[in-house]
């Protein structure tokens, strides 16, 4: 399975150094590493400029185009250079070396997976408030965070909880159609 990987960056160079060095160390292999640099101002446009691995593809903005211009841009560019899936991070994303390949074995328990995520951990170790395990199947569910309760038409639905330490995300790139399985 190919996995492209997005980076949106501005002005944290010595955290982005962090992120790519944790890239480089995954034991699942990335294809590409597509880096969107938001117009930074603090060397991050000169450190991207020197780098050789052959996987980085620098993209240097113009202007600073937000997170979302960012992940736009730079979701376009993975797919494109042709991928199975694309993972998306933050500059202060610093993955297990093993994030990526747990990532991938959670895309193997349904055929039609097209959006995945891991949980989120503090530098404490302690879970991200706003992010809390859950299983997504179908058609979009109400839920209660708190409970892990997830209904549809009185119906329940059966949920799997994955303890991943890492922040990021993980795209198939037909992203617009409907969300499949979405773990958070």
């Amino acid at each position: 399975m190919k996995i492209n990987c997005v980076v949106v960056t501005y002005n944290r160079l010595s955290l982005l150094k962090e992120c790519l060095s944790a890239l480089e160390n995954q034991t699942y292999p990335i294809q590409r590493i597509v880096i969107v640099d938001n117009c930074s101002t603090d060397g991050t446009s000169e450190f991207l400029d020197s780098l050789t691995d052959t996987r980085y593809l620098i993209i240097h903005s113009q202007e600073n185009i937000g997170g979302a211009g960012g992940f736009s841009l730079g979701l376009k560019t993975a797919v494109l250079e042709g991928c199975d899936y694309t993972w998306l991070m933050d500059d202060d994303t610093i993955p297990s070396s093993t994030a990526l390949e747990e990532l991938v074995k959670v895309t193997s328990l349904d055929k039609n997976v097209g959006f995945v995520c891991s949980q989120v951990n503090w530098t404490d170790g302690k879970p991200h408030a706003m992010n809390k395990a859950c299983l997504i199947y179908g058609e979009f569910y109400q839920f209660n965070l708190s409970s892990c309760i997830r209904q549809q038409n009185s119906l329940t639905a059966q949920f799997v909880s994955f303890s991943l330490s890492n922040l990021a995300n993980i795209f198939y790139p037909p992203i617009f159609t409907i969300i499949n399985l979405c773990l958070l």
